[in-house]
């Protein structure tokens, strides 16, 4: 559902802006999800897709994994979106102070 709903977007660019996006590197769902492992393998390669499409709709788009994480970055690992949001202020205030120059 998710899939269906970003693709009706039809979102091809958010502009020249900084941008951050952290993906979870742990499992995508609990083995007792009830889902066979094909099933997940294919969720998990769309997911992943998505994460790279969304980086790239900035030049100044990255994406990084968060290898010891699951979803819940922000509970989990909270200095990973911490240290992104500081990157992602840094780097506008960069380009702010560049374009007065």
């Amino acid at each position: 559902e998710s899939l269906a709903q970003a693709l009706a977007a039809h979102i091809k660019t958010l502009g020249n802006i900084p941008l951050v996006v952290l993906s979870r590197g742990g499992a995508v769902l609990p083995p007792d999800a009830g889902l066979s492992s094909e099933v997940i393998e294919q969720f998990d390669a769309g997911w992943q897709q998505m994460q790279l499409e969304l980086a790239s709709l900035s030049p100044k788009g990255k994406r990084v994994v968060v290898e010891e994480s699951g979803h819940y970055i922000h509970l989990q690992l909270p200095q990973f979106v911490i240290d992104a949001i500081k990157q992602v202020v840094a780097d506008a205030n960069e380009e702010v102070t560049t374009k007065r120059r």
